[in-house]
């Protein structure tokens, strides 16, 4: 199972360095770097782009020409929901003793999101 989560970490580093070498071919052609977006009705819009922590979304409405309501989804949010990548992961993980299982979790909460302040702990 360690090896499993390690292989599976080992890939997502290594699909954001291809995404990386990619980007700058496409930063010239938004649309084909996966920005879409749609109006959802008159003065609402919602517009999604790929980063590399994973999708990122934004919703706006505007009402007389200003902004009235905002608001965005982050990949944290997906990465760190109770059952997104980073719960999956540690359900996987595999660790001898509580050492190797925080650091299990540092390993995997810097690979998906290197942003993120977080706290470990073990409840036995």
């Amino acid at each position: 199972a360690q090896a499993l989560a390690a292989s599976a970490l080992a890939a997502r580093l290594l699909a954001r360095l291809a995404e990386l070498a990619a980007l700058p071919a496409q930063l010239r052609r938004p649309q084909a770097a996966g920005v879409r977006s749609v109006q959802v009705e008159p003065g609402v819009g919602i517009a999604a782009v790929e980063t590399a922590r994973g999708t990122l979304i934004h919703r706006v409405a505007l009402e007389g020409g200003r902004v009235s309501r905002y608001a965005i989804v982050a990949p944290t949010e997906w990465n760190f929901h109770p059952r997104g990548a980073f719960a999956c992961g540690l359900a996987h993980a595999a660790a001898r003793d509580e050492n190797e299982a925080r650091q299990a979790a540092a390993l995997l909460a810097h690979a998906l999101d290197p942003c993120v302040a977080y706290e470990v702990r073990i409840n036995a």
